[in-house]
């Protein structure tokens, strides 16, 4: 019996052990969250990401060198770690590209507020974030949307409650003003959807917004 149980314990110690390290997953902040590609006219192209910093989250824009690689990532956010993050992909930050090397971002704080960013110089830098919108948007819908005009003007789009129910609401971002506001959807009989994301979309100087409204009847479409 003794000889047995020596025999069982020379075997039990001659098993390989697991380690821990074999089972560990990668960590998640080492992804890139809500990536996007942005090419302006002459073909010069971007990608813009939000990334789990040890602040927050915050926002870079890597251009695209003559290898194909995305390289020397710029910070869009002036903040640290104050964009909002929502896991879907209606909640990605807006970015456009527009005329001279221009390129727009637009972003919700953790408070709700809207923010927008512009480079006139290719995505090298981005002017400090000017405010848009003062938290009220849902916390949970995020949703924006940018475009540039031909003269190089930045519109944003975005869902807010600043009038009591849900509206699309755009704004004008000139260089040196405050934001010009409009509600695009007070004309309408019906609510829209906070749940969506508004598309905008601009063909010289004329401007198109598609949203999703809180009826049965399903989108609707603004012209200005």
């Amino acid at each position: 019996m003794r000889r047995a149980l020596l025999i069982l314990s020379l075997v039990l110690v001659a098993l390989p052990t697991v380690s821990q390290a074999q089972v560990m997953r990668p960590p998640f902040n080492r992804g890139f969250l809500h990536p996007q590609l942005v090419q302006d006219g002459r073909g010069n192209a971007g990608m813009l990401w939000v990334k789990l910093t040890d602040s927050g989250h915050d926002l870079f824009l890597a251009k695209r060198r003559a290898n194909g690689a995305m390289q020397d990532p710029v910070k869009v956010n002036s903040g640290n770690g104050d964009v909002r993050y929502v896991a879907h992909p209606e909640a990605r930050p807006g970015i456009a590209a527009g005329p001279r090397s221009a390129v727009g971002v637009s972003w919700f704080d953790p408070s709700g507020r809207l923010f927008v960013s512009v480079s006139r110089d290719g995505a090298s830098t981005f002017s400090p974030a000017v405010e848009v919108d003062r938290g009220h948007a849902d916390p949970e819908n995020p949703y924006s949307d940018v475009a540039f005009d031909s003269g190089g003007t930045l519109y944003v789009t975005w869902i807010s409650k600043r009038d009591g129910a849900p509206a699309v609401f755009a704004a004008r971002i000139d260089r040196d003003r405050s934001p010009v506001v409009r509600n695009l959807t007070a004309e309408f009989d019906v609510a829209a959807c906070g749940g969506t994301r508004p598309d905008l979309f601009i063909r010289g100087r004329d401007l198109t917004v598609t949203f999703r409204a809180a009826a049965s009847d399903g989108f609707r479409d603004v012209h200005r």
